[in-house]
């Protein structure tokens, strides 16, 4: 054991005594950082979230033109849709947040733009950086999509096997 002179008194740290200063260290700056905390375990939903990664920033401006450039490539679209996301099992849980949707725009025939992470500028809301990709032909021209998801990961599931494997050994 190691010991450590105070001024008159020897205080011995032992294995048991370093882990309890430790949790109480960590308990401690848990209660002191309890909202910042918190705002990490739930899915970053703290008022610092920029608007254009808010739901309720682009609803209202479905049918608006935006315009979107990258590498050099320029092209106007319509925001035609605020969608919720489709992620397999997880549909449910994020339907309607305000943190979790797709947007989807349409450009006119000959607008092609690859993916890439473009500038989307909007005169009510500025310019920001989205990864967009195009999403399929639409009517008369190309579409695109942007996928915003801050809603955290999703919840852990089990999965067993009926029976273990050959040389595996199970608890």
């Amino acid at each position: 054991m190691t010991a450590i002179s105070y001024g008159r008194t020897n205080a011995e740290i032992t294995r048991r005594g370093l882990l309890a200063a430790g949790g109480a260290a960590v308990v401690g700056l848990a209660l002191a950082e309890g909202s910042r905390l918190a705002d990490l375990a739930g899915g970053f939903t703290s008022p610092a979230v920029p608007a254009y990664l808010r739901r309720s920033t682009f609803s209202p401006l479905v049918g608006e033109r935006f315009v979107l450039s990258a590498a050099g490539r320029r092209a106007v679209v319509s925001l035609v849709a605020v969608d919720d996301l489709a992620a397999g099992g997880r549909t449910a849980s994020v339907a309607g947040r305000d943190d979790a949707f797709a947007l989807i725009f349409h450009a006119p025939a000959g607008a092609r733009i690859d993916q890439d992470v473009m500038t989307v500028s909007h005169p009510g809301i500025g310019r920001f950086p989205l990864l967009v990709s195009p999403s399929g032909t639409g009517h008369h021209g190309q579409d695109y999509a942007a996928i915003i998801n801050r809603a955290g990961p999703p919840p852990h599931t089990r999965r067993t096997r009926a029976r273990a494997l050959p040389g595996e050994i199970r608890n």
